[in-house]
């Protein structure tokens, strides 16, 4: 009679575990904005690992328009978990360098096929 109670109790116990998890992670659609603002950027990747590519004409520029789409990110509620960023003044590369960013991230959810946040 013991085993047959645990069993029913635990069992209930994980049914209405699994529905709180599945009522908490709901699927979002991401929209990262690291180039508002920010003229010569572009940005590609995942939601979760994110590279920002921006272009000026001198290094000063370069480095400037950088820093700010860095700085539009670290603002938003939710953010990549990792971000590439890499500023060219003209051809040549002047910074490349990656950025792991504290707080809620998207994040795949492989049984539900979508973005969650977490």
């Amino acid at each position: 009679m013991r085993r047959i109670t645990l069993t029913v109790v635990l069992g209930c116990g994980l049914v209405l575990g699994v529905q709180e998890q599945a009522a908490a992670a709901v699927c979002v659609t991401p929209d990262p904005r690291p180039c508002a603002g920010v003229r010569g950027c572009s940005f590609g990747g995942d939601p979760d690992a994110l590279y920002v590519t921006v272009k000026a004409q001198n290094k000063k520029q370069a480095l400037l328009r950088a820093d700010k789409a860095v700085a539009n990110l670290r603002k938003a509620k939710v953010k990549p978990r990792v971000v590439d960023v890499i500023a060219r003044a003209g051809k040549k590369r002047v910074r490349s360098k990656t950025y792991k960013l504290p707080g809620k991230h998207w994040r795949y959810s492989y049984a539900k096929s979508c973005w969650v946040v977490r």
